[in-house]
């Protein structure tokens, strides 16, 4: 990005970081005006899984750059995010979420020239999800009365699903947090 970040972790996870937290007075506002607690929704994914921790000294993917393990070190960057956010808004009524929409048909990776883009996507796109479909798990997660009461919690086919270890850590999660207030400390005067 012009700012000097890759790419994916620009999108995928300090956009929605720099957003989340510029929204949160708001979310908090509206939540105490209401009988419900606002929602943050991240659309994450399984992905997470390809990633095994951050790598602060290879942030932006300089040493071997490879398409999945990037997006997946960036689902992880927005995990770890919400474990946080969660933390932070236990006593606020404002509940945080991720999503796994599933693999959907969309042309995610299209442009790659992997053997995984070229071969295997045009075989298995038949049993991918539509995209009404991948989003039905975000839709529950919005409106489920229930959901109030599952601050923090990951959702895959619109149920509470376990999450890795490395999803799980507290230590990374806030140092994570207190990194990425440096890097965008400029947005926030």
């Amino acid at each position: 990005t012009q700012d000097g970040y890759e790419a994916m972790f620009a999108v995928n996870y300090l956009s929605v970081f720099l957003l989340t937290t510029q929204l949160l007075p708001l979310l908090k506002s509206s939540g105490n005006q209401s009988d419900n607690s606002s929602r943050i929704i991240n659309v994450s994914s399984k992905g997470y899984k390809m990633a095994k921790r951050i790598d602060f000294e290879n942030i932006n993917a300089e040493r071997g750059f490879k398409t999945f393990p990037v997006y997946g070190h960036s689902k992880l960057a927005l995990m770890l995010f919400n474990l946080e956010l969660a933390e932070q808004l236990s006593s606020q009524p404002v509940n945080t979420y991720t999503v796994h929409p599933g693999a959907v048909n969309t042309n995610l990776g299209s442009g790659d020239n992997t053997i995984l883009s070229r071969f295997l996507f045009p075989i298995l796109r038949p049993f991918f999800k539509t995209p009404e479909q991948g989003a039905a798990t975000t839709l529950h997660v919005a409106f489920e009365p229930k959901a109030d009461g599952q601050n923090g919690f990951y959702f895959a086919n619109s149920k509470v699903r376990k999450v890795g270890k490395q999803a799980r850590d507290s230590s990374q999660a806030k140092t994570l947090w207190s990194w990425t207030e440096n890097r965008l400390a400029e947005f926030y005067k």
